[in-house]
């Protein structure tokens, strides 16, 4: 519907046009648009409508029954036939629906289902199990205060000297006992 109201002519004025569809809840959407799948068509069926009717047309949405002694039905279903041909080019691309083009897009970049390399290195050195079902189980068993300890180490925002020296709130990022730096990993091992 969308491709056969976008192919009239520019500016035609002052005519009647009939949009008629054997889909009832095509026809019913149009008469009542909600928040629906498929929003960008009936937007773009809304778009072209206004536009017609700026230039003093009258559109109205007729509802058919189908029925195989149509004639204008089977000529429509020859068209849709000769457009869905394997290699048949569209003249005019429509936009895709906005949910299923995020959802696929999403699947081709999280195709393994695992975050990228380089997003959480520290929690992977600490833990290569994250991110998991036991960090869950884990979190959910403590208090937050005592969630906080683990949280600290596994993101690396402690107060271990490392971090408050890079802060500069100590004078060195040294540890207590003199051997190396006190990173999460030298105070975990």
């Amino acid at each position: 519907m969308a491709y056969a109201l976008r192919r009239t002519p520019p500016r035609v004025k002052y005519r009647s046009f009939a949009l008629l569809t054997i889909n009832k809840a095509a026809a019913l959407t149009l008469k009542q648009p909600r928040q629906q799948s498929g929003q960008e068509y009936i937007r773009c069926l809304h778009n072209s409508i206004e536009d017609l009717l700026e230039d003093g047309n009258v559109v109205r949405v007729l509802w058919l029954l189908s029925s195989d002694e149509n004639e204008l039905l089977k000529q429509a279903k020859a068209e849709a036939w000769k457009a869905t041909r394997q290699g048949a080019i569209p003249q005019k691309w429509f936009p895709g629906m906005k949910s299923t083009t995020l959802r696929i897009t999403r699947s081709k970049v999280n195709a393994n289902g695992s975050l990228p390399d380089k997003v959480g290195r520290h929690s992977k050195r600490v833990d290569a199990a994250l991110p998991g079902k036991h960090t869950r189980q884990l979190y959910d068993q403590l208090s937050w205060k005592e969630a906080s300890v683990p949280a600290q180490l596994r993101t690396g925002i402690a107060r271990l000297n490392a971090y408050l020296f890079h802060l500069k709130a100590v004078p060195s990022d040294r540890c207590d006992c003199g051997q190396a730096r006190e990173t999460v990993e030298h105070f975990l091992f």
